[in-house]
């Protein structure tokens, strides 16, 4: 039983306590859902909605609930959802459904990357040379220069390299 019950996922106790319920009616212990049961949806919430959305039918199901409840009564916006697909007036975008487990280009570990970025003001003749750090995002070094040159940031990345931090600096 101990192995079954490891195999399952359940306590050792519990799993004596489902075959002790099978023996009895003789009807296989098949798991619950789990959580709340959820309540019906009532005909007058559904009217609600969709007249909302007949209103402002740009909206999503988070606006929508913001706006019901500045008339009054609140919908959850799972809740509107729900209507919403029902009715065909919104759709499932599976992308959104699970959280990727990647992030793009972020490194674990401080300073084994940097990325170096220039930023041109739109008053004045200023570039800005950043060295960013990919880890923490701490900005590591930056120059203020009149013109981007291929010795500049060469200077602008020894300088990041000694970890301080110049502005105001013209070649």
């Amino acid at each position: 039983m101990s192995y079954i019950c490891k195999t399952v996922g359940i306590k050792p106790r519990y799993g004596w306590k489902l075959y002790r319920r099978y023996e009895k009616t003789g009807v296989l212990p098949y798991p619950k859902r789990l959580g709340r049961k959820p309540k019906p949806i009532l005909l007058e919430e559904k009217q609600r909605i969709l007249a909302m959305n007949e209103r402002h039918p740009l909206s999503g199901a988070n606006t929508l609930e913001k706006l019901l409840d500045q008339e009054g009564g609140h919908i959850p916006h799972n809740r509107i959802y729900i209507v919403l697909k029902q009715t065909g007036k919104a759709k499932d975008e599976p992308k959104k459904q699970k959280q990727r487990k990647y992030v793009r280009y972020e490194r674990k570990h401080s300073n084994s990357l940097w990325h170096t970025d220039l930023f041109e003001k739109y008053e004045g003749n200023n570039v800005a040379i950043l060295y960013e750090d990919d880890a923490s995002r701490m900005m590591t070094g930056a120059l203020l220069l009149d013109r981007p040159t291929a010795a500049n940031c060469v200077t602008a990345g020894k300088m990041a390299m000694e970890c301080t931090l110049f502005f105001g600096l013209s070649d």
